[in-house]
C-alpha cells in the first residue's frame, strides 16, 4: 500500500527496496534506497522527496508502493545470502542483539515479556534447610 503525502512529516525517512542485475550477469539481488522527505505542503497536497541523496522531486498525493516506512527484514544480497539492511547480520545468524530494525526490536520485545512470564510461573528454587 502506498503512502499518503499528507500521512508524512518533513524529516521522514523511507525506504525503496527493488531487485537489481549485479553487472554484466544474470544474477540479481535487491538494493535497499533511501528517501527522505524534505517538506510537506501544509494541505498535504505534495512532497519533495529526495530519493538516494539525488535532489528532491514533487510527489503528488502518492507517493510509489515500492516506498515504505520500514525496509525489509532480510535483503537478497546475492554472494552472501540475505542479510539485515540494518545490521548487516546474516539470516542464519539473526540480528545483532542492538539491531534497530522494527521487527528486531518487537521480537526482543516479545521474548523478554515470554521470559518474565516464565520465570514468574516458574516456582522459586527451595534451598536446604527449608520446610517441604
Amino acid at each position: 500500500m502506498a503512502v499518503a503525502t499528507e500521512k508524512l512529516k518533513a524529516g521522514d525517512v523511507l525506504y525503496d527496496t527493488h531487485s537489481h542485475k549485479m553487472g554484466n550477469t544474470t544474477m540479481s539481488c535487491e538494493g535497499v534506497w533511501m528517501c527522505r522527505v524534505r517538506e510537506v505542503a501544509e494541505d498535504g497536497s505534495w512532497a519533495p522527496v529526495s530519493w538516494n541523496g539525488n535532489p528532491a522531486r514533487k510527489h503528488y498525493r502518492r507517493l510509489p508502493n515500492s516506498w515504505k516506512r520500514n525496509p525489509k527484514e532480510w535483503v537478497r544480497t546475492g554472494w552472501r545470502g540475505r542479510e539485515c539492511y540494518m545490521c548487516n547480520a546474516s539470516e542464519d545468524d539473526g540480528h545483532e542483539p542492538d539491531c534497530d530494525h522494527p521487527r528486531a526490536v518487537s521480537r526482543r520485545k516479545r521474548e523478554a515479556k515470554a521470559a518474565a512470564k516464565a520465570a514468574k510461573e516458574s516456582p522459586a528454587p527451595r534451598g536446604e534447610g527449608q520446610p517441604s
